[in-house]
């Protein structure tokens, strides 16, 4: 039998960049809606026009946060699928248009493993992809990607924000420059897809101001339900469904809505629209005080990632000589949550890719650490999590 772990004190859940705890108004929402509605919302029944009535408002809700119309918001099951449907829908939609020719992918060096595992999954399937280095601040150069793009690049993948460091890419002047590309090549393409996980709950999204063809986002990250998430794709935009079995969400996305993650997902991007300012300025207060507070006990710390183009909850960090997983373990045994990197790839042991694209000799022994602020965060914890890494620091110092 396996006995549930016992926290002896308070802990401080600093891994919010990973998953976001659901925020109590979200789950009465979503518990309101369990006890009054279960149709399926296809059914012709009145049960079931209800139940669609109640996606399509939210569909409505969430497209109008992000500037778009709600026909161009597909429901998906959260990032890692929208990833999925963004890329290999839109390069098998464009397929026969290419007259065969290999399709060609620009992107980055330090996209999110469901980008990266997808872009290599379409290399083996034929596709060419280029991945642009970014600079040893974690932000790509659009100059770079500019230089990057062929005669056949179909698609342009560059994430708003990243996951592991907090850096905020330049997605309008991306966009621009794809638009002088394709005027000056009159072309369609290529097509500029953004996973916005990470930025959606600090930045304001108005995909028609970006210029952005397709951009995902989930729940999760907004203190939202797990399990949901929405794709936008700009009118015209050609995307074919990666699966089969129905005609939900336009007929891209087959299967059974998840009713109540909508509802609870239309809930949470209500709150994070009324409350991102005023949180993104009390978590860059924090965000200052805990990297000014590092710099000043530890020598040899390195902050990893451009300190003023970042999200304000994030703080990655090195320490030379000091493994990653070593800290979280001990950060963990005193009741600290943080991470080391992206938890899709925590079972992982080598180094952060993310990590090794900032610094040409980094290594395992100079993992990184990241900390992700989030709406319970206080002075007093991020205070206590620096006591706490000097006492580890010189634990582990002092074993050497």
């Amino acid at each position: 039998m396996i006995k549930s772990f016992r926290f002896p004190q308070k802990r401080i859940y600093m891994d919010h960049a990973s998953s976001t705890p659901v925020d109590e108004r979200v789950r009465r929402k979503m518990d309101a809606h369990y006890r009054s509605y279960y149709a399926n919302p296809s059914s012709l029944h009145k049960e079931g026009v209800r139940e669609n009535e109640l996606i399509q408002n939210a569909r409505e809700t969430i497209a109008r946060s992000i500037n778009a119309h709600s026909d161009e918001l597909i429901f998906t099951s959260g990032g890692t699928e929208s990833d999925n449907t963004a890329i290999k829908g839109l390069l098998n939609a464009v397929m026969d248009e290419k007259d065969n020719k290999k399709l060609h992918i620009v992107t980055t060096n330090i996209e999110h493993a469901a980008v990266q595992d997808t872009l290599a999954h379409m290399e083996r399937e034929g596709a060419e992809v280029t991945y642009v280095p970014v600079k040893n601040n974690g932000i790509v150069d659009p100059s770079d990607i500019r230089d990057a793009l062929q005669t056949n690049t179909t698609l342009v993948v560059v994430m708003y924000a990243n996951n592991e460091i907090g850096t905020i890419q330049p997605i309008k002047e991306i966009a621009k420059v794809l638009r002088q590309y394709k005027k000056l090549n009159s072309s369609a393409t290529p097509y500029l897809y953004v996973d916005a996980s990470q930025a959606i709950q600090y930045i304001d999204i108005n995909v028609e101001a970006l210029g952005v063809d397709l951009l995902s986002f989930a729940a999760s990250k907004i203190y939202g339900p797990k399990g949901i998430g929405a794709l936008y794709k700009r009118r015209g935009v050609p995307l074919a469904s990666i699966m089969h079995g129905g005609n939900q969400e336009f007929g891209l996305r087959p299967g059974t809505e998840n009713t109540e993650g909508i509802i609870g997902f239309e809930e949470s991007i209500r709150l994070n629209d009324k409350m991102k300012l005023s949180e993104s300025t009390r978590l860059k207060k924090l965000q200052e005080y805990f990297l000014h507070e590092l710099i000043l006990r530890f020598d040899e710390v390195i902050i990893n990632g451009d300190q003023r183009e970042r999200l304000p909850n994030n703080i990655n960090i090195s320490f030379p000589g000091i493994e990653s997983e070593r800290l979280v373990l001990e950060f963990d045994a005193k009741g600290i949550a943080v991470s080391s990197k992206s938890a899709c790839k925590s079972d992982e042991s080598e180094l952060s890719y993310v990590i090794s694209a900032l610094r040409e000799n980094a290594n395992i022994e100079e993992g990184s650490i990241r900390f992700s602020l989030g709406r319970s965060t206080t002075k007093k914890d991020v205070s206590r999590v620096l006591k706490i890494l000097e006492h580890i620091i010189i634990k582990i110092h002092s074993w050497k």
